[in-house]
């Protein structure tokens, strides 16, 4: 193969300019769409300490409102953002919590293992499926059992 057939780059130098080191299997991850590699990339190019706001992140990019939501969504399914809530230890009641943005995806990582708390809610709302589904079953089943031993 000659040096013309090869795809060439237009690099910056990185010298004294910020710049994102992002891992290469979180932007090149097939089970993520453009859109939410696009995200994730431009969640993660920000400082430790910036707060992230759902309601109005569509302000940085042309997509919409609608579209960043479905971004946002595809990226929290494949684990790359999840919302961690704080819960004041004496009084139980919940405080403001932070989102936490990761290049690993559903891997853990030392952020997830020392806080068993973030997986709850996912696994209470599977549970709650399951149920409601054994449930339609049982109901379903009485109905037939029913109507068969009427004829």
């Amino acid at each position: 193969m000659t040096k013309e057939n090869k795809t060439q780059y237009a690099r910056v130098e990185h010298s004294d300019k910020p710049y994102t080191r992002i891992d290469n299997d979180a932007i090149r991850n097939k089970n993520l769409s453009w859109k939410a590699r696009g995200l994730l990339t431009y969640l993660l190019s920000h400082s430790e300490g910036y707060q992230v706001r759902i309601d109005n992140l569509h302000i940085f990019s042309k997509d919409g409102h609608e579209s960043t939501l479905s971004g946002i969504k595809e990226l929290k399914r494949a684990g790359h953002m999840y919302f961690v809530k704080k819960q004041d230890p004496q009084t139980k009641q919940w405080l403001a919590g932070y989102w936490v943005i990761s290049e690993r995806g559903k891997q853990l990582n030392s952020l997830t293992a020392g806080n068993p708390t973030l997986g709850k809610p996912y696994l209470r709302k599977t549970l709650c499926c399951i149920r409601r589904i054994k449930k339609k079953r049982r109901l379903i089943r009485k109905k037939y059992q029913s109507k068969e031993e009427i004829f």
